[in-house]
């Protein structure tokens, strides 16, 4: 599923490896604007990679990730 497709607080209310099986972190797929949806806007014949360049910076600054090392294993956030 798109990042963007869960609620932000609910989304990052889960726990890591729920959010991992849940959603791309890094492709986001809806709309803001509800009534241009499925009327053939820009916005729907944008793929899907062209769509998250363009839109993503904005959606993805209400989603926390959990950052990973190369095991794939989460990380402990400080903020040191």
């Amino acid at each position: 599923m798109p990042l963007d497709y869960f609620d932000p607080t609910f989304f990052n209310g889960l726990q890591f490896h729920t959010q991992q099986l849940c959603a791309d972190p890094e492709m986001i797929a809806i709309p803001r604007n509800e009534k241009a949806w499925f009327t053939h806007s820009v916005e729907e014949r944008l793929s899907d990679a062209d769509f998250t360049e363009r839109y993503g910076a904005d959606v993805f600054t209400k989603y926390e990730l959990a950052q990973t090392d190369e095991a794939n294993m989460p990380m402990e956030v400080t903020d040191s």
